[in-house]
């Protein structure tokens, strides 16, 4: 018992070390932004950016730390930005997989079989489904809605009541978490190969047509 309460102990402080570091983000667009909010929601409170558009905190004027984390935020200039990384020596790590491991480690603490993840998206805010996450809710499930903007989470604010709420619009975040069992889901989102994906079409329009 001693130690397991040992090995406890030094997660927990391995955990605490993690949200402690300081995070930069490279660059600082959409998809950067995207991860600092994400990270910022699983316990992270020192994020900040590298961006060689902004004199003051491009990576020429950033000073490298050994206990920093540095994230690439860029699929499409992901190579350059990591040579630019490498020619200075800094290691750095994939945003989008960093982000997704430390989803998966936040929802960890729940039961796994017991959560569900609801992708509200278009125009319509995927109200179609009528009162599915309801029943899923009253039943004991623990509903995660998966929003790809502001808007769409605004929108759905009611059905959404005290449940977690994500803002990803990211799909290659989306195929990397799999802290949830099963997803519901309208359209062609790659997931991850645990997640079982449940396609609710505009057929569907209420629970009462279970």
């Amino acid at each position: 018992m001693r130690e397991r309460e040992k090995e406890r102990k030094r997660e927990r402080e391995k955990e605490r070390k993690r949200e402690r570091a300081s995070i930069f983000i490279y660059p600082k667009g959409k998809l950067g932004l995207e991860i600092a909010n994400l990270l910022a929601f699983c316990g992270f409170n020192n994020i900040y950016f590298i961006d060689d558009s902004v004199c003051e905190i491009s990576l020429e004027s950033y000073k490298y730390n050994d206990d920093d984390i540095v994230l690439i935020a860029s699929r499409k200039n992901y190579f350059i930005l990591a040579k630019n990384l490498k020619d200075r020596n800094i290691s750095y790590i994939d945003g989008c997989d960093f982000v997704a491991n430390e989803l998966n480690l936040y929802f960890s603490k729940f039961d796994k079989s017991k959560i569900i993840a609801c992708i509200i998206a278009g125009r319509a805010g995927s109200k179609h489904r009528g009162y599915i996450e309801k029943i899923l809710k009253d039943s004991g499930v623990m509903v995660v809605f998966l929003c790809t903007n502001v808007k769409e989470r605004y929108d759905a604010k009611d059905r959404i009541g005290n449940s977690v709420s994500l803002i990803l619009e990211d799909r290659e975040i989306l195929s990397r978490i799999n802290f949830f069992s099963v997803v519901i889901s309208e359209s062609s989102e790659r997931f991850h190969p645990s997640v079982t994906s449940v396609q609710l079409t505009h057929s569907f329009s209420s629970g009462t047509d279970l």
